[in-house]
């Protein structure tokens, strides 16, 4: 079906104004393109994407607000929404030039023209293959199926590589790995199919939704687990008295935590022991699942975390209190002008780097605590 894209400049103040007048109108669809919208997030220093500055720098201050019509409608609704807009202006002086500009477009193009630049990739033993390409030669490595849908990991960018690359270079049968913010829940789902048991987390629902998806399709959802949650937070990780230490008990001044057992007896465990399980449901059967079940959130053996500098900094002291001993970190997604800061921020928390890469611009460590 052919659609006519009517797009409107306006001040940012006017953008709902003119975004009601879309819908008014009938518009299915409207998006609204705001610089203001990004710096917003960025300065809650919350949000996970990675944002030229430049970029931002040179971005146009006025809004973008667009509407889509089918294109046999366009001149009875380009009339109609002149009206609509001199109204506006007349209200409203301060909406902007209130510019409009309209262009066709086929929405065969949107759903599927994306898939032809998404080949088959290998990294290491892992080949990673679009789900609508499961036909394609598996060469006797491990084969991952997945379908990206709106969130980040594909395999194809260059961080993502270097995480696949070195969390190969750790034995990773029935350890336990956390993957801080999982996007496809591409590195998790590579861990599960070596034979970890991956806990996921990331801060966007339709992140979520997609990592699920795609450990379905990989037959692995008996051996992770992936919630919404900034990094760990929600599990304890950002403040120790959070709602997931409820469980946790105090005896002769040690910390204790509970682990059922396939008896479904409690056991209670020293909390400053090195705990062999995460807080792992996984699975809807945990009958099927070999992962011990436990009610608090443990150590893993490994931590993947494939993020930005910012974040990377921010979750290093996290990452400390969650590795254990012997466990090894991954971080990637670091630009190579803050590769320095980064190290020093893991340095000062504790860590050595064991390890690391690079592709292109982008910067990859494997690291461990030092035993000092």
């Amino acid at each position: 079906m052919k659609w006519t894209e009517i797009t409107i400049r306006a001040a940012h103040e006017a953008a709902d104004a003119v975004s009601e007048i879309f819908f008014s109108m009938g518009c299915q669809g409207v998006s609204v393109i705001d610089k203001r919208d990004v710096t917003d997030v960025l300065k809650n220093g919350l949000y996970w994407d990675y944002a030229d500055s430049e970029l931002l720098g040179n971005a146009d201050e006025t809004v973008k607000v667009a509407g889509f019509f089918p294109l046999e409608e366009y001149l009875r609704r380009a009339v109609e929404l002149s009206g609509k807009l001199e109204n506006l202006r007349a209200n409203f002086p301060q909406c902007g030039s209130l510019e409009i500009a309209a262009k066709q477009i086929d929405d065969s193009d949107w759903a599927n023209n994306w898939k032809k630049y998404y080949k088959p990739i290998v990294v290491g033993k892992i080949r990673i293959i679009p789900e609508w390409l499961k036909n394609e030669r598996k060469d006797g490595l491990t084969a991952l199926f997945l379908e990206p849908g709106m969130a980040f990991g594909t395999g194809e960018h260059e961080t993502t590589k270097m995480c696949l690359e070195l969390m190969q270079s750790v034995d990773l049968k029935d350890k336990i790995l956390f993957d801080v913010g999982c996007g496809s829940g591409i590195l998790g789902i590579a861990a599960a199919a070596l034979g970890a048991y991956a806990f996921m987390t990331d801060i966007d629902p339709a992140a979520v939704f997609t990592a699920k998806k795609n450990a379905e399709r990989n037959g692995v959802s008996d051996r992770t687990e992936i919630k919404r949650a900034d990094l760990l937070s929600d599990f304890g990780e950002e403040n120790p008295e959070s709602n997931s230490a409820k469980n946790r008990e105090s005896k002769g001044g040690n910390d204790r935590l509970r682990q059922t057992g396939k008896d479904g007896a409690e056991i209670e465990i020293d909390g400053k022991a090195e705990a062999n399980s995460a807080n792992f449901n996984i699975g809807n059967n945990a009958e099927k699942s070999a992962a011990p079940q436990r009610t608090e959130i443990g150590k893993a053996d490994v931590i993947t975390a494939n993020l930005t500098a910012d974040i990377l900094i921010r979750f290093s002291r996290a990452a400390k209190r969650r590795l254990k001993k012997d466990g090894s970190l991954i971080i990637s997604g670091i630009i190579n002008e803050r590769e320095n800061e980064v190290a020093v921020h893991y340095a000062k928390n504790g860590f050595e780097i064991t390890d690391k890469i690079s592709d292109g611009d982008w910067r990859a460590m494997k690291l461990k605590l030092s035993a000092k």
